[in-house]
Parts: C-alpha cells; structure tokens; sequence
C-alpha cells in the first residue's frame, strides 16, 4: 500500500509541498533560491550576532584603526 507523503509548507517561501518518503529527510528548502536566501539570512544573522558581543566590537575596532 502507497502511502502519500505529509503536506509541508518550506520554511523560506511558505510554499506547500508534499516530499515523498524516500525525500523527506528534514530539508527545508525548496530550491536554489530559497537555499540561497535563507543562507544569506542565517549569515547576517550571525555576522550581526557575533558583532554585537564584545570580542566582536574589539575587531571591528581594530579593523577601523586600521
């Protein structure tokens, strides 16, 4: 018996999809572009996080005397 794979919606553009079982695997993207997106995201979330702590502050500072 075929069971249908569960419905999801991609993390990035919030478009539905049903992956199959075999492709189902905890992806969340649903193509280069979201993939692409959502890394930029996580990125300048990051680059924002660690500016924001004091190692962070100390290099950018450096950088600027520089």
């Amino acid at each position: 018996m075929h069971r249908p794979g569960r419905q999801l919606l991609f993390s990035s553009c919030r478009q539905p999809a049903v992956p199959c079982r075999r492709c189902d695997r905890g992806n969340r993207y649903c193509g280069r572009a979201c993939a692409r997106q959502a890394r930029e995201d996580a990125r300048r979330e990051t680059t924002s996080r660690y500016q924001s702590s004091f190692r962070g502050r100390l290099a950018h500072a450096a950088r600027s005397r520089r």
